[in-house]
């Protein structure tokens, strides 16, 4: 029976191409697990929203009380086959956004979607772990100044291609997922 190597034995018998690659898998690893959707922590009333099975919902509630978040995370979770609830195919899906204009779909639907900002996280004091930032908590209140964007709902490392309408404004007509989810972008003002 051989004694076990311990880490710095393993170290020293690869080669640095080796140690490269294992650097890009830690960084990956840590990237990964500081994705929007790992971190988005739902208030009741999104939760009930996400865990629902009903083929159509009305999500009512007062002003910036985290509806949009809760729809367009729910659109993310259905696009990168990552509902906890499973309710969508992981693969090969098809998703119409639909906005009412060009502008809603450049300001507020890729916004969500594919740039960071939809929600604010934090760096938790005890783990020092990423986490959703929560301001009706005193502590987290009291740090405000530290909180920042939560990356993409949809990383970069789901999409394939983008057909844009008009790329300087973020307006685009067609999202393909390397998962085989496209994910569709219309107004409404359009001609029917």
């Amino acid at each position: 029976m051989t004694n076990p190597q311990t880490a710095n034995d393993i170290l020293s018998s690869i080669t640095e191409h080796q140690k490269k690659e294992l650097r890009e898998l830690y960084a990956e690893k840590v990237k990964r697990e500081s994705e929007a959707l790992r971190l988005y922590e739902p208030l009741p009333f999104q939760d009930r929203y996400h865990s629902s099975h009903a083929k159509e919902i009305l999500l009512q509630a007062g002003n910036q009380v985290g509806k949009s978040l809760a729809a367009f995370v729910e659109d993310a979770r259905a696009a990168t086959g990552q509902d906890p609830y499973e309710k969508y195919p992981k693969e090969n899906g098809i998703m119409v956004c639909l906005g009412m204009d060009e502008g809603h779909i450049g300001r507020t639907i890729h916004k969500y979607l594919f740039r960071e900002g939809a929600f604010k996280i934090i760096q938790d004091h005890i783990t020092g772990k990423w986490r959703a930032w929560k301001p009706w908590i005193t502590e987290d209140w009291e740090r405000k100044a530290e909180a920042k964007p939560a990356p993409p709902l949809i990383p970069e490392r789901f999409i394939k291609q983008f057909a844009w309408k008009k790329r300087a404004q973020h307006v685009f007509e067609i999202c393909e997922l390397h998962n085989g989810w496209t994910i569709y972008a219309m107004g409404s003002k359009g001609d029917p």
